[in-house]
């Protein structure tokens, strides 16, 4: 819920937490549940996704074009449309040798001068468009102080036990066993 709140206002978030806790998953069902007019929530604005896969390599050159597609493609479709750069596996391009997440700093800021004039156009005081970064870890905290932060805790003893019981429970039901 709170992703879906980030996205419509164009608040930046991180969505942070171990592999397998469905990250991936949360984002997926986001923008195949949000397309406007013809989804179910047609209320929502319709979501088109900018993904940009970060890895070791990535470039802030390679970063600073998928926001440049992400603004202009917003200024041209207006505020029915809300663009999503999804920046997946994010913490990969921290520590990339290039250094690419400097152009974060201002991409992530709605007052900063790369994103006033779109707002002047637009007349609106947010970012022209919504920033998803998804992560295994955390990134510094000059980065994570610029947007919400989600983070998924690690399972406990209790959730894994459940989680083996609700996989065995559903096994055996499968197989005609109703009792473990």
């Amino acid at each position: 819920f709170c992703l879906i709140v980030c996205i419509v206002n164009r608040i930046p978030a991180f969505l942070v937490g171990k592999p397998g806790c469905s990250k991936t998953l949360a984002m997926q069902l986001i923008f195949e549940n949000l397309r406007g007019k013809d989804s179910n929530f047609p209320e929502l604005p319709c979501l088109f996704e900018q993904r940009y896969q970060c890895s070791e390599d990535s470039t802030s050159e390679g970063i600073e074009a998928i926001f440049k597609t992400a603004k202009r493609k917003s200024e041209r479709d207006g505020n029915d449309v809300t663009h999503v750069v999804l920046l997946d596996e994010i913490g990969l391009a921290e520590i990339s040798r290039h250094n690419p997440l400097k152009v974060l700093h201002d991409r992530l800021d709605p007052f900063s001068i790369c994103n006033k004039a779109c707002r002047e156009n637009r007349h609106i005081d947010n970012l022209p468009y919504a920033v998803i970064g998804v992560s295994n870890w955390a990134l510094d905290m000059s980065k994570m102080n610029r947007a919400i932060i989600l983070s998924r805790p690690d399972p406990d003893e209790e959730d894994l036990l459940n989680t083996a019981e609700a996989i065995a429970s559903a096994l055996a039901l499968k197989r005609g066993n109703h009792t473990l």
